[in-house]
Parts: C-alpha cells; structure tokens; sequence
C-alpha cells in the first residue's frame, strides 16, 4: 500500500434478509489480545477489510473502537464500514443500555449488525429448583427489536441459537435475525442447520471458520484436529497454489456461510481476504464436504460461567446437565 493510500473494500456482500448488505469474509476479534487496534486498523486500511466482528464479553470494544476512530479520520467512510458486536446474559435485563455502552466504546453513533450472544437459558444450577434467571427470550427479542427502531442498530440477529429456539422466534419476530452465528468449519458443517437456515432467510456466520487451532478448551478427542493440515484441505491448495486457509475461506463461500477469520499475524490478512477470488470445483467442495466429523470444538460442556452464562454445578450429574441442554434439541447447533 502506498502511504497515505487506503485500500478499498476486497469483498463482495451478501444481502439480509432486511436489505441490507453484509461483507461475506470478517475479521473476528475473540481472543485478540496482542495489539487488536493496531490489527484492525491494518486490516482495514491495508488489506481492505470493512467487516469486524467483537462482543462487550470479549473485552476489546473501547480498543476497537479507537482504531475505528482513527481509519475513518484517514478517510474510511463510517457506511462502508460493518461492526458487529453482542448482548451478554449479564446485560439481559437492561438490553438499549447495553446496547449504548457498546456504541460508546466503539466510537459509534449506530451497529451495523447486534447479536444475542450465546442464546439459552440462564440457570442457576447451585439453587435447589434450578432457577431460571433470565427473562423469556420473546421479551429480550422485543427489546433487540426496539435498537433497530431507534436507530441504534441496523440489523439484529443471534448466536448459538438452537435450530427449536430459533423456529419459536420465527414465530414471534416483528423482525427476523438476520444472522445465526455458530461454529462451522470442514470437521463441523452444519449441514442440515445451513439448510433450514437459508429456507428461512438467515445467513450463518461462522465461528471457528478455519478449526480455531488456538483453542485448547475442547474434547479431548478432538484435541488434534487441524482442518488446515488435513490431506484434503493441503492437496487442494497445492493443486490450485493456494493457501489451506484460502481453500477452507472459499469452501464457506460457496456454500453461502459467512467466515469470520481471527489471525495474530498481518500478513495473513490479505492472504485470507484473497479467498474471495478462490473457486473451487464442484469436485473439490465434495471432497471438503466428506471431512464432516462432527467434531464440536465450543463444546459447553468444557465452558465456564463466564463463556456461557451459567453458573457452574457442582456435581458431575449437574455438570453434564447444561451440555445436555445446548445440545439435546439439533444435533447439528
């Protein structure tokens, strides 16, 4: 990039079911804790990125936001630009505040795009009755509903939100989510999900989207699973020059789900925002198609409170009760 020059946008969007258009690759920010101003900041006036994705529980909004000042002080124009962030449980009962202390820290006068983060019920698995503490989720929908009628949000959508939970919102929703953000990747497709999905207007966004090498707190007979380095993947991209990531990246695409990448390293922002201009043969995503292990590496079985909003039990039969509850209803979700 020649100093001074900003890179326009590399991708191309996806339209919501609202109209409006989302960048079909994202930058995800969970767990960016080396330097995540300087890296949004390089993302998107170097490598043309204008999709970023955080959450207030991932503790980088105000530094975010700080670099989202400063790319459109150089000249990024703020519509261009498409900033997800998300509700946390904590922030059930108090949903336009929440929603307001994102805005703040992000330097933001509206979202482009606000999540519920992680959609299940809120248990307290230590009370004797196993005390529901949220509020219903018809009514936490209604006051999402509310951020896009004041202007606050553009669109709103979910997170880990169960196919029957989901269906049930269908039926209530003044405005239809416009996203469900989930894990996917080659050893996790989500096939079935993605279907009823797209029947029904939404887009997945995909979490994970390249198998989260990073992220240790998984089963353990999942512990060595790196999509990346798998014979499928590496034979594609040497065949075609490309990267793994490339391939995985385009593999997304071309089954109509949303990537969000996280990388430590800058150079391979523009490696992976160049999967845009990756297109593989109908041979080629039959063979990525046939990795599916089923392989669920968010697993909440393995999370703590402070990742899925519950309270620990403290017995092994409790301890298996929330796993069961985030997974007994899709096996796909």
């Amino acid at each position: 990039m020649v100093e001074g020059q900003i890179v326009p946008e590399k991708c191309p969007r996806f339209t919501l079911n609202n109209g409006t258009k989302i960048p079909v690759i994202g930058l995800g920010t969970f767990l960016m804790t080396d330097n995540p101003k300087e890296m949004v900041k390089r993302a998107i006036l170097e490598y043309g990125y204008r999709h970023i994705d955080t959450a207030m529980i991932y503790g980088n909004e105000e530094l975010i936001g700080e670099a989202l000042e400063e790319v459109m002080a150089a000249g990024v124009p703020r519509e261009e630009l498409y900033i997800t962030t998300k509700l946390w449980h904590s922030d059930y009962q108090n949903v336009e505040e929440a929603c307001r202390t994102s805005l703040r820290k992000l330097k933001l006068e509206y979202i482009d795009l606000y999540l519920v983060h992680w959609v299940r019920p809120c248990i307290n698995w230590e009370s004797e009755n196993w005390e529901i503490t949220n509020p219903p989720h018809h009514v936490i929908w209604s006051k999402m509903e509310a951020l896009v009628d004041a202007g606050l949000t553009k669109s709103i959508g979910v997170s880990n939100c169960v196919m029957p939970m989901l269906a049930d919102m269908l039926a209530y929703a003044r405005i239809k989510p416009v996203v469900n953000q989930v894990e996917v990747h080659p050893y996790f497709q989500q096939k079935q999900c993605n279907k009823f999905h797209r029947k029904w207007g939404i887009y997945l966004q995909a979490y994970a989207s390249i198998g989260s090498g990073h992220w240790q707190t998984r089963p353990g007979e999942f512990m060595d699973l790196n999509p990346l380095t798998d014979a499928v993947i590496t034979e594609i991209a040497a065949a075609k020059g490309k990267s793994p990531a490339q391939v995985i990246l385009a593999w997304h695409l071309q089954r109509e789900t949303i990537p969000l990448v996280k990388t430590t390293k800058a150079e391979r922002l523009g490696e992976n925002m160049a999967s845009c201009d990756v297109s593989l043969t109908p041979e080629e995503v039959a063979k990525i198609d046939s990795m599916d292990k089923g392989a669920r590496l968010y697993n909440p079985k393995f999370l703590d409170e402070d990742t899925t909003g519950t309270t620990s039990p403290s017995s092994t039969e409790q301890r298996a009760t929330p796993h069961m509850l985030a997974n007994s209803t899709c096996a796909d979700l």
